[in-house]
């Protein structure tokens, strides 16, 4: 209750559902319009059952923090990402960076659940945004004590054996879908766009190109060969040269940045924009 009072704006939870509270957490969440997601977990296919039932609706990142596949001795039961492809209306999360997935794991979730109930995800850390070199080394803590290497497209722990995160942006999630996995682009962009807003209860507002929604827009060159992510060297010098795979910004139908170059901005009607935004998912 304290967390909920203090982050009035929050609009999804992961929870390892098979703890103690979990349940309850989970219908508490449901039914203040918060999206309880089973994520980080080490349930059984027949405990997500029940937290289906009881208001976790979706997976985080699916086959990264899911259990697969319980023995107990001879006896084999299902997990988390069982549970995900038997329930038809469960929604999961893709983390579609082209590493954390191999394309048939891409495919074999695109063909049980479908562009309908699934969303890609970037799981990004702050190295993301900053089109870091391979082999540098960052930071996930302000004290500098737990470091993380990109290596190979991706964010890993120091040894190497586990991945500590994405570096990618939403638009190598749709290359990696269109183009290593075989989907279409409308339905790439849908599980980039209008899936997530309807899991988050917001598409009325927002995630596809209608009447009465916001027109916050980005365009990318997704056809440009320097925007295809190799990670190495030369596509890494070739992608900073071309700054990036954005071609234009448009928020609320106002086109901020264009071919390269920011458009006027006008601050203090975005500042407005953005203050009133935020009251209304704080009120």
């Amino acid at each position: 209750e304290r967390i909920l009072e203090q982050a009035p704006c929050l609009r999804r939870w992961s929870i390892a559902c098979e703890l103690p509270g979990a349940l309850e957490l989970g219908e508490r969440l449901h039914k203040r319009g918060i999206m309880a997601s089973v994520g980080h977990s080490d349930a059984t296919t027949a405990q997500v059952y029940e937290a289906f039932g009881r208001g976790f609706h979706s997976v985080t990142h699916l086959y990264s923090g899911c259990s697969v596949l319980h023995r107990n001795g001879p006896h084999r039961e299902g997990g988390v990402v069982e549970a995900a492809f038997l329930i038809d209306e469960m929604d999961v999360e893709v983390i579609a960076d082209g590493v954390h997935l191999p394309p048939d794991f891409l495919r074999l979730i695109y063909k049980i659940k479908g562009p309908e109930h699934i969303a890609l995800i970037t799981d990004s850390i702050r190295a993301g945004v900053a089109d870091v070199p391979e082999g540098t080394v960052v930071y996930d803590d302000k004290e500098g004590r737990r470091p993380i290497c990109i290596k190979g497209g991706v964010a890993v722990m120091p040894d190497g054996k586990n991945f500590a995160g994405s570096i990618a942006t939403t638009s190598r999630l749709v290359r990696t879908m269109v183009q290593r996995a075989g989907v279409e682009l409308t339905a790439a962009v849908r599980m980039a766009a209008l899936t997530p807003a309807r899991m988050l209860g917001m598409d009325a507002e927002i995630g596809s190109i209608a009447v009465g929604k916001r027109a916050d827009l980005v365009l990318y060159k997704l056809d440009q060969p320097w925007n295809v992510p190799h990670h190495d060297a030369v596509s890494n010098v070739a992608y900073a040269a071309q700054q990036s795979d954005i071609d234009s910004v448009f928020v609320q139908g106002d086109c901020l940045y264009k071919h390269g170059e920011y458009q006027t901005l006008d601050v203090e009607r975005i500042i407005a924009e953005a203050e009133r935004r935020t009251k209304r998912l704080v009120g």
